[in-house]
């Protein structure tokens, strides 16, 4: 099982949408997938129909192991026919709760215990059911956070094309050389978003093929409906399937595929 963190530190990048939208279209091409929202404002478990702010959620995967429950216990399975031939895409979610602001404080204060591999446990307990375990970060580096990229294969970090959302990257490069100390097996893409034609959009894309991080083939263009969807509470595929974004997005989850077949290979 592959484990991609989405987490970007600035916000309106996309983050949210990219992580409900890969691991839709991965659960389509090459799934098993679980998706996991450990961002306590609960967006992406809004738009997969999985929200509930008074049931158990993604806190309970970040409690020792005593009181920890399993994913099995937690997740739902969500289910969306694309087309009237197609198999159905199935998605399991472990959704954010109203409780996981007090969870990240409560792991923080807890030094009794291990902290940073309570997810990485977790998920090593299902890793045989699932293909891929996308998660949805939120915007600060706090103890789900944490927990998840050093549980992670993959970071991929949305960058659209902004001066202080690309100067953002040179505090990524430095949390990412800390995050290897400790999970030195992790790594980082950049994925381009909200881009455009423009030539200054084209000089952005050439400062961040600069940098030395793996900038994704995909690149996730503008888009009203991607921005305005979510009200719909449901994956981005599956409410406008033809839209330019989509396709943006599939090439993301195609490209993923072949990082992950690459790396299968190498085993």
């Amino acid at each position: 099982m592959k484990i991609i963190a989405i987490m970007a530190q600035k916000g309106g990048t996309g983050k949210t949408t990219t992580a409900t939208t890969l691991a839709y279209d991965l659960a389509r091409l090459n799934g098993p997938v679980l998706l996991i929202d450990a961002d306590q404002q609960g967006n992406a478990s809004q738009i997969m129909g999985a929200y509930d702010p008074t049931a158990w959620g993604v806190e309970k995967l970040l409690e020792p192991d005593t009181d920890a429950a399993s994913v099995d216990d937690l997740k739902q399975t969500r289910e969306w026919q694309p087309k009237k031939k197609a198999p159905a895409v199935r998605v399991d979610v472990v959704a954010a709760s109203a409780a996981l602001m007090d969870a990240n404080m409560d792991v923080a204060a807890d030094t009794v215990n291990d902290q940073i591999h309570r997810l990485q446990e977790r998920l090593a307990a299902v890793s045989s059911a699932y293909k891929y375990t996308v998660i949805d970060c939120g915007l600060l580096l706090d103890m789900a956070v944490l927990n998840a990229l050093v549980a992670a294969d993959l970071w991929i970090v949305p960058v659209k094309p902004g001066g202080f959302e690309v100067d953002g990257l040179l505090r990524v490069h430095e949390q990412l050389e800390e995050l290897r100390q400790l999970n030195d097996g992790l790594e980082l893409w950049v994925l381009p978003v909200m881009f455009g034609k423009s030539n200054t959009h084209k000089a952005v894309m050439a400062h961040l093929r600069s940098l030395g991080h793996r900038v994704t083939l995909a690149t996730i263009r503008r888009s009203v409906i991607a921005e305005s969807y979510t009200a719909a509470a449901l994956p981005l595929p599956v409410y406008s399937p033809r839209c330019g974004v989509a396709k943006d997005y599939e090439a993301l989850a195609y490209e993923v595929v072949a990082w992950n077949d690459e790396s299968e290979g190498k085993a």
